[in-house]
């Protein structure tokens, strides 16, 4: 009976249906005011969970403070008040809130109605005030006191972060077409709202608000888009910047956050991953990715280390400190944290259907660092690996590789092969086979890597069905096995096939 009895004494004991009953209040009462609902999961789940017996009671506030930023007064509504706001049909927003009451009142809710109205007031003025503060001033005023605010111990102020960035920012504006100006000025400005007094009040409205500022300090729109997007992607269901600018001040805080943490040795360990770094790598792929760019991350990596080495050797000679890890061994944390980038982008590509076996096997011990060359190469090569073709070849390197890790007390010769035809034919075989492949790749045209493959494929076959590999004569028995271990070096150029193994 406990679930009557509790409903009969205004209560609801499911959280579900407390939250149906919310949101049907809250459709009944948008309807009648012909206003929409500006949905958050988040909010109907902590409402939900407030409020034993929910009654929606609408409240309105001051029009003036529509002035101020909607996400300003839609976050103070829902931090500060647990409030659902609502738009116009316009779709402009509406000077009023829906709270919801944990009781039942007599008086049509007139009470809670006011005090809810006159708390809001109250807040949005706080709002406001914060907000005509900031404009006060431009944005680029506040740079000076990022040199007060620590991006970390070892890595220096959020102003050095910024002056590193800006140099990325004009390597990542030449390498893909865009306006170098204007991708250092917006990253020069991006993290200058932090010190703004309405991120100190509302930290998730960081770089939005830099938006606000910087439009109303007369940058260019693409500057202040850029500013408010450089945080995306946050996380696999955030939007991703499609805007050029937009993309290379992402790009540049993301680079310099994981090469930084990367050179400090403070890279994510087991379930521990306190500064997002993983996050951050995946939103980099995310960022190549959806919007198809070709980019050497190899090449932006150093540079993002470079930029931190000078640093690192200007403060070591001033304060006389001993030499860092960092400099002694940069270049093999950069190679690991490429191999940390690879191995996001593996899962990634695992989700979308492609057997982690085939993408271990074409980027193991391919240094590929180029993302979206590694993805074609990737998709390419499983194609054709599950083609009568490709099954074919991994029959025949599996056989030549087994071949000669099995065979004892022989020794891999450069000598020429014999004069057999098979051996001269498979020999020309795979000296053609690797002065094409490599190029291929390189320009990735995979119809012809396939055919050098396919090509290969039938020389093997000829060679394993009309030659005795273990002859008796040692030399010829050298020579046969080092052509099968050339052959395996043939495809290794394209594909580690041992890895499908299993």
């Amino acid at each position: 009976d406990l679930e009557a009895s509790l409903k009969n004494s205004h209560c609801l004991l499911r959280a579900e249906d407390r939250k149906a009953e919310i949101a049907k209040q809250l459709e009944e009462q948008y309807a009648a005011a012909g206003l929409t609902l500006i949905e958050d999961a988040s909010l109907m789940e902590e409402v939900a969970g407030l409020a034993e017996w929910p009654i929606v009671v609408q409240g309105g506030f001051d029009p003036e403070f529509l002035n101020v930023p909607e996400e300003c007064l839609i976050l103070s509504m829902k931090e500060h008040q647990k409030y659902f706001a609502a738009r116009q049909a316009d779709g402009n927003l509406a000077p009023v809130f829906f709270t919801v009451a944990n009781m039942v009142a007599s008086d049509g809710y007139e009470v809670i109605r006011s005090g809810n109205e006159r708390v809001l007031n109250a807040r949005l003025s706080d709002a406001k005030f914060f907000y005509e503060q900031d404009l006060a001033a431009p944005l680029e005023d506040n740079l000076p006191k990022l040199e007060d605010i620590v991006f970390h111990a070892e890595l220096g102020s959020v102003a050095d972060k910024v002056r590193r960035m800006e140099n990325l920012a004009a390597y990542l504006a030449g390498e893909l077409g865009a306006d170098a100006a204007k991708a250092k000025r917006a990253v020069h400005l991006m993290k200058a709202d932090l010190v703004s007094a309405m991120v100190y009040e509302f930290p998730e409205l960081q770089g939005l608000m830099g938006r606000y500022y910087a439009l109303a300090s007369g940058e260019e729109a693409a500057v202040a888009d850029a500013i408010a997007a450089h945080y995306q992607p946050a996380g696999p269901s955030d939007d991703c910047p499609s805007e050029l600018i937009s993309i290379i001040a992402a790009l540049a805080d993301k680079i310099d956050t994981l090469v930084g943490f990367w050179l400090i040795d403070q890279k994510p360990t087991g379930s521990k991953d306190p500064y997002a770094l993983r996050r951050a790598a995946l939103g980099v792929i995310r960022l190549v990715r959806e919007n198809n760019l070709s980019l050497d991350l190899g090449v932006l990596l150093n540079n993002a280390k470079l930029e931190y080495l000078t640093t690192l050797r200007d403060r070591m000679r001033s304060t006389r400190q001993p030499m860092s890890p960092a400099l002694l061994d940069s270049d093999a944390r950069m190679l690991d944290l490429l191999a940390f980038i690879s191995d996001r982008l593996s899962g990634l590509l695992s989700d979308e259907g492609i057997q982690i076996k085939f993408i271990r096997a074409v980027l193991s011990g391919i240094r590929e660092t180029d993302i979206k060359r590694a993805e074609s190469r990737i998709r390419a090569t499983v194609d054709f690996l599950q083609t009568e073709g490709g099954l074919q070849l991994i029959e025949a390197y599996t056989r030549a590789n087994n071949i000669t890790a099995k065979s004892k007390s022989w020794m891999r010769t450069e000598t020429r092969p014999s004069s057999e035809p098979e051996d001269q034919h498979l020999s020309t075989q795979i000296d053609s086979a690797k002065h094409s492949l490599r190029q291929d790749l390189e320009d990735r045209d995979y119809v012809s890597v396939f055919h050098g493959l396919s090509q290969l494929n039938n020389a093997i076959a000829a060679f394993f069905s009309s030659v005795m590999i273990n002859a008796d004569d040692a030399d010829l028995r050298n020579q046969r096995l080092s052509l099968l271990a050339d052959f395996v070096d043939a495809v290794n150029q394209v594909a580690d096939l041992s890895k499908l193994e299993g």
